[in-house]
């Protein structure tokens, strides 16, 4: 028994060592870039497959010199996505404004293509590795491309705090991303085509019609569905009923939910 604790603590202080040695070649302070086209699956349903990835593929042939041009590097496409790394988090987000300048651009020009993305960044340790990227740091920054909207540059508050004295930066509230035990407050960087971005947030807003809408939660007697009227510009609670659910069936529907908006 004495010989095998003490394998147990030789392993373990390999394990460390092997542990510190990964870190320093391969760990670095990145700052990492994602990018989403907006309405892309609807344009390919629309569109078809072909055109869908002529989309994409005028999309990559644009963005990409804009990263190489800032010091970034494109680690690989998902699907739609770009997901680059900055080592300069000033470059990072200045590529970013880039980006949707350029997409303004490919736009308004006769021909060009309505490719609108968004675009999260966030700063952290990520781990190099084959050509890959991996970590806490980006999953977070997949968590705040996530948050934003057509036209938004969002990024994390540990990144503003770097860029803030380069680029007018707007909060933009705090959300709660799934896997952490702490809320992630966001900022919008201004650039020339923002007031572009949110004046499409408003119109979308907008066009939601009047309804109603089920709201569930906590009641005195089980689970409370709220019956609300929504108007462009308020919410008010009309009336509530309650209903019995189950644990059992709550976390059904949950799953369903779920699995209909992924």
């Amino acid at each position: 028994m004495q010989n095998d604790g003490t394998d147990i603590e030789k392993l373990l202080e390999q394990r460390a060592e092997i542990d510190r040695r990964l870190f320093e070649q391969h760990a670095r302070r990145l700052a990492v870039l994602f990018t989403d086209i907006v309405g892309s699956t609807d344009y390919f349903e629309r569109k078809g497959d072909i055109e869908g990835l002529s989309l994409v593929h005028r999309h990559n042939q644009l963005l990409f010199p804009v990263v190489e041009s800032h010091g970034g590097r494109v680690v690989k496409t998902i699907g739609d996505a770009i997901l680059a790394v900055f080592e300069d988090p000033l470059e990072a987000v200045s590529a970013a404004v880039e980006m949707q300048e350029v997409l303004v651009e490919e736009r308004s020009r006769p021909g060009g293509m309505p490719i609108r993305i968004r675009i999260g960044i966030h700063l952290g340790t990520a781990l190099l590795a084959g050509g890959d990227v991996f970590g806490d740091a980006v999953n977070t920054a997949a968590r705040v491309v996530s948050q934003a909207g057509g036209g938004d540059v969002l990024v994390s508050e540990v990144l503003a705090r770097e860029v803030a004295g380069s680029f007018t930066l707007t909060e933009r509230g705090s959300f709660q991303p799934k896997g952490k035990s702490t809320r992630l407050r966001l900022y919008a960087v201004r650039w020339s085509g923002s007031t572009e971005a949110q004046a499409s947030r408003s119109q979308d807003s907008a066009a939601i019609p009047a309804g109603l809408v089920l709201e569930l939660g906590p009641g005195p007697r089980g689970m409370r569905v709220l019956l609300r009227q929504q108007g462009i510009r308020e919410t008010t609670v009309r009336r509530f009923i309650d209903v019995e659910v189950t644990p059992e069936r709550l976390a059904e529907l949950t799953a369903r939910f779920k699995a209909f908006m992924d």
